[in-house]
């Protein structure tokens, strides 16, 4: 038997020198690109304060414009089209001022005051996370910072911090709610407590009335930290288009579906 001793090609010492270099030049943006990350991720996985929240003991969110919500369903309903311009939400203090806005597009809520961005409030859920009611995002990277989650009527409030470890928004159908319900004062029969360790930190309120549309009243102690206010009111704004105008939900959830 004959072993004939297998011929490798000359080593390419200039071709293998590029790719270590290559390779040392990746490792180098893939080191900087993390510490740039580990850097930012605090400023781009949390919202920023937001002042007038902690000037004021509540607010009620109205809807500003009734003839938006008119042209979104007609538009649905006589062409089909589930994109639509923003309807507007005027988030207002006590006294009836507005200090905030919330735009709804057929993506979500965005949140703004005067003219800062504020947040993301998407409040279809996905396939993924039917649970989910409400995301609240960074208003720069769209993150998802809180999510609101229905656990079989207790609403969770997970976060990716421990800002808000034990939150949660409970329900409760008192006897003046159903009778408000009953003569048409209420569109729900629930009126809603954020709470966290036991103690309650804030009240949604639905309110409707044969006069004005329906709107969410918004009450807070004055102990309550500035996420929860946020929290209570994006949660408001969920119930605006999920109880107060299911229509818009619909259109929403057809938008959600159509892109899949």
């Amino acid at each position: 038997m004959v072993y004939y001793k297998q011929q490798f090609p000359p080593k390419q010492s200039g071709v293998w020198r590029m790719s270590s270099r290559r390779q040392s030049v990746t490792a180098s943006l893939s080191r900087q690109a993390r510490r740039l990350s580990a850097a930012l991720a605090p400023g781009l996985t949390k919202i920023d304060p937001v002042n007038i929240l902690q000037k004021v003991e509540g607010v009620e969110i109205k809807l500003s414009d009734k003839t938006q919500l008119q042209r979104v369903v007609n538009q649905y309903i006589l062409r089909n089209d589930v994109n639509f311009e923003p309807v507007e939400f005027n988030i207002l203090d006590p006294g009836g001022y507005p200090i905030m806005q919330a735009s709804l597009y057929p993506e979500g809520f965005v949140v703004t005051e005067s003219k800062r961005k504020i947040c993301e409030v998407s409040v279809v859920g996905d396939d993924d996370s039917p649970t989910c009611i409400a995301k609240i995002k960074h208003p720069v990277t769209s993150m998802s910072v809180y999510e609101l989650r229905d656990m079989g009527g207790t609403i969770c409030v997970t976060s990716n911090t421990d800002e808000v470890h034990g939150t949660t928004i409970v329900s409760s159908a008192e006897g003046w709610m159903r009778l408000l319900f009953a003569c048409g004062c209420a569109f729900s029969r629930d009126k809603w407590s954020l709470v966290t360790k036991d103690v309650t930190r804030a009240i949604i309120i639905p309110v409707s009335s044969c006069f004005r549309e329906n709107y969410v009243k918004i009450e807070w102690s004055t102990s309550s930290e500035n996420e929860l206010r946020l929290i209570a009111v994006s949660y408001g704004l969920a119930l605006m288009v999920r109880d107060a105008f299911p229509s818009l939900m619909h259109v929403l959830k057809e938008f959600r579906n159509r892109r899949g």
